[in-house]
Formats: C-alpha cells, sequence, structure tokens
C-alpha cells in the first residue's frame, strides 16, 4: 500500500451479496482520488503469503478501517471469519472504523446474533450509505470525514507540540 496523499485505508467487507463488488468500486474511486487502499483481492498479488499476516501488516499501516456493512453482515459465520477478526484486531490496535452501508436497507436493527465483543460498533456512526445511484455523493463524503479528521488530529498534535515547549 503506496502512501499517496497522506490516507491509507483498509477495506473490510463481506464476499457475499455483492460486497466484493462495493469493495472493488470504493477500492477504484479512492484509488483514482490519490488514496492508498487495502483490498485483499487487488493488493495481494501473491496468495502463497500467510494471508492472515498479510491482513494484519495492512490494518497496521491503515488510517482508517472502513467497514462494509450490509443486513447480515454482522452475524458471525465460523472460526475463522476473517471480516470478525479484521474488526478485532483493529480495535485491538485502535484504529479509527468507519462503518459505510452498501446497498439498500442496512439497519441496525435487522442485525442478529451480533457477537458481544463487536456490540459496540452500534455506538459508532454510519457514512452515507454506499449505492450506485449516489456514488459519487458518499465517495466524497467518506473522504471529507477522513481528511476532516486528520486536520484536526495534526492540530491538537500540534497544540500538544505547543505546551510542552512553552513549559521548557
Amino acid at each position: 500500500m503506496l502512501e499517496q496523499n497522506g490516507l491509507r485505508v483498509f477495506i473490510s467487507y463481506r464476499r457475499e451479496k455483492g460486497g466484493v463488488a462495493y469493495a472493488h468500486i470504493l477500492n477504484e474511486q479512492l484509488s483514482s482520488l490519490g488514496i492508498s487502499c487495502f483490498f485483499d483481492i487487488r493488493s495481494m498479488h501473491d496468495f502463497s503469503k500467510d494471508f492472515e499476516i498479510e491482513i494484519e501488516k495492512n490494518i497496521r499501516i491503515s488510517d482508517y478501517v472502513i467497514i462494509l456493512l450490509q443486513n447480515g453482515s454482522l452475524t458471525e459465520r465460523e472460526h475463522t471469519d476473517y471480516f470478525f477478526k479484521e474488526i478485532r484486531f483493529s480495535k485491538e490496535l485502535g484504529k479509527k472504523l468507519l462503518l459505510l452501508p452498501i446497498g439498500n436497507g442496512f439497519s441496525w436493527e435487522a442485525q442478529q446474533d451480533v457477537p458481544e465483543d463487536v456490540v459496540y460498533l452500534k455506538k459508532l456512526n454510519l457514512c452515507m450509505p454506499l449505492q450506485v445511484e449516489n456514488l459519487s455523493e458518499s465517495i466524497y463524503a467518506l473522504i471529507g470525514m477522513m481528511k476532516e479528521d486528520k486536520r484536526n488530529l495534526h492540530y491538537l498534535m500540534l497544540l500538544k507540540m505547543r505546551s510542552s515547549t512553552a513549559g521548557n
């Protein structure tokens, strides 16, 4: 994942119900705007590498983890569910999560059997839904959220540096 404009994202998604197609669209749109993306199908050229190690490495270096949500996506499938492994590892590292509903009709109420350790996602704000009809609008809203958040972080770091040098 090459950093082009200062933003690095990891795209986490379910492969079913069009999840791959939406992840692909998101990857293409963000990449075309200079945002570095990790999208496993596109980014991992050598699948003989340890998949889990590559996933963890790319979550570590990402500024944001974008979680694509659709109805039913928060029901754990099996013990080796990579979608939940990515969410749990991101939380463990304290990564910033952006929840991006895809398609029509995502609702928290429709989510059943959500594992206890990821219920906290309900407390996070959802981004504008990513739909074919409003693709550009939702992509720019997502980028705006990331850039604004990054500006706020830089401002806070600058204030912290100023206050620490003022005390010397």
